[in-house]
């Protein structure tokens, strides 16, 4: 039997939901208040559940969910389920949800069984797409139908949402180091006032991904052993129970591991990356996300709006430094954006926008010869400015259009 195409499907369930709800929420008399009061009551109930699990532990076990095991080696298509803005939705309301529980007088230590929070992820999925698709349903609502580039802003919205690496990771790593890093006086007024510059943002993040994946490797490797040690002593009938105990301990830990295991030290990173501890600890200052007195609601509503907070601050920050990064999808992305929100704010960003302007020109001309080679490309670009406030007007809406 021919299977479906897995992404194929993926679209038919999405439109399937969202049609369902705008078919439940369009009878009402007021169709945008009806999604808001669905959506922030569907919030605070899954907040509520989510508020029992220590939400860094929570975090990695949905981050081990979402990724594509596979042997060395081997190369696993991305199947629909790893969805990183599932991963990242989850985050923000479960450290919400505690942040807000912990505030509180006299917040109880709640203890959570072997697999609870494995099972608790693979029913969130759902129910987490549901919360998105209430968000769209309620924009739809929400949006002017007058208005003709109303589609135009709820597409964009959508891409923001839902969509990662819009481009390849590996060559935006490469422009950002050659724009952040190539202008001489940027990158000293990077480290002089930041303390670190764009390759060493770039390096610290990566440097936690890959330790991350260390750290996960090695519980496997306990795991397999200690299993396997229980196995043979039990074929040879030589198992008792403390090897039985730390078998089925080495199994738990390695999908559901304790928070300090499935986050990196500070001091780990700047020996991965030979960097000094100051500048590592520079970056995480930069780079840690902050979601001080935000709600659970505050936060769906931000991402639903495409307002994410971990795409220009991807690292999340434990007390006792250490820090997690949720998945490796944002943080290339981030340290341009979040440097260049700084740059803007100084007085080099004159400077830095020509460096960016004649980069982009740089790369357009050597992707023109490319592919269409013998052409004569000239040295430099001619561009027509306005001559007055009518053709300037006249210019904006040629561009909107």
């Amino acid at each position: 039997m021919q299977k479906f195409d897995p992404h194929a499907e993926a679209i038919i369930n999405t439109w399937a939901s969202l049609a369902g709800l705008m078919a439940r929420i369009g009878v009402t008399e007021d169709p945008e208040t009806a999604a808001n009061k669905a959506l922030n009551e569907a919030v605070a109930e899954f907040a509520t559940r989510v508020q029992r699990f220590d939400p860094i532990r929570l975090i990695e076990v949905a981050r081990l969910a979402s990724l594509p095991m596979t042997p060395t080696g081997a190369v696993n298509p991305i199947v629909p389920d790893a969805s990183a803005s599932r991963l990242e939705l989850l985050a923000l309301v479960a450290l919400t949800a505690r942040q807000a529980m912990e505030f509180g007088a006299g917040a109880p230590k709640i203890a959570v069984a072997d697999q609870e929070m494995s099972h608790f992820v693979s029913e969130a999925l759902s129910e987490l797409d549901t919360l998105l698709h209430l968000a769209q349903v309620r924009s739809f609502a929400a949006a002017d139908p007058t208005d003709k580039l109303a589609l135009v802003s709820l597409l964009i919205q959508g891409g923001e949402v839902w969509m990662r690496n819009s481009s390849y990771p590996e060559m935006v790593e490469v422009t950002t180091a050659a724009l952040l890093d190539g202008e001489p006086k940027v990158r000293t007024a990077l480290n002089s006032e930041l303390g670190f510059d764009a390759t060493d943002a770039i390096m610290v993040l990566n440097a936690c991904h890959d330790l991350q994946e260390i750290a996960m490797n090695q519980r496997i490797d306990a795991m397999r052993d200690t299993v396997l040690q229980a196995m043979m002593a039990s074929e040879a009938g030589r198992a008792d129970d403390a090897l039985m105990d730390r078998a089925r301990s080495s199994l738990m830990t390695m999908f559901e591991p304790e928070s300090s295991d499935a986050t990196v030290a500070l001091s780990e990173i700047a020996s991965h990356t030979g960097l000094p501890w100051e500048r590592v600890r520079a970056v995480v200052e930069r780079f840690r996300l902050d979601l001080a007195g935000a709600t659970p609601e505050q936060v769906v509503d931000a991402f639903s709006a495409g307002n994410n907070p971990l795409r220009v601050r991807p690292l999340i920050a434990c007390s006792d430094e250490r820090v997690l990064l949720p998945h490796p999808a944002l943080h290339v992305f981030a340290v341009r954006e979040n440097l260049e929100d700084f740059l803007k704010a100084s007085a080099l960003w004159s400077k830095y926008a020509k460096h960016r302007g004649d980069l982009l020109e740089e790369r357009t001309r050597s992707a023109l010869d490319r592919v269409l080679p013998g052409a004569h490309c000239r040295d430099g670009f001619e561009y027509y400015i306005p001559a007055n406030e009518a053709g300037l007007r006249r210019s904006r809406l040629t561009s909107v259009l």
